[in-house]
């Protein structure tokens, strides 16, 4: 008997099932290529804009060490100024003190040139 080529149902099934296996596979890896893709791209844009970040941090951290610095520097001055006006307050105190005893002295020694003028004055008289 002569064998007639047939068409068989169930290779033909078995094949057709095995390409659209490697198909689906295909597009699987595919899309997840492009996945990972994305996923990485937007891992470094990530990163970069912590990298940045950080960088930006760090120079607000030299500004913020630089106006601490500032701020004990003129707290100092203030304390050395506020010294100094108490010592000028002092002096201006001591001056004054010095300036009305002066005075009085020149009171009484005017009082006394006076008296002295005045009886001077009745003597010659």
């Amino acid at each position: 008997m002569e064998r007639k080529k047939r068409f068989d149902v169930k290779k033909l099934n078995t094949r057709l099932a095995l390409a659209m296996l490697i198909v689906a596979i295909s597009l699987v890896l595919a899309g997840s290529g492009c996945g990972w893709q994305t996923s990485r791209y937007n891992q470094l844009k990530m990163q970069s804009i912590m990298d940045n970040h950080a960088q930006q941090i760090a120079s607000n951290m030299l500004r913020i060490e630089e106006l601490d610095k500032a701020v004990n520097d003129v707290a100092q001055n203030q304390t050395k100024l506020q010294e100094q006006i108490a010592a000028i307050q002092n002096d201006t105190n001591q001056l004054r003190e010095n300036m009305i005893a002066v005075l009085k002295q020149l009171k009484e020694q005017l009082s006394q040139i006076s008296s002295q003028i005045s009886s001077a004055g009745t003597v010659n008289k």
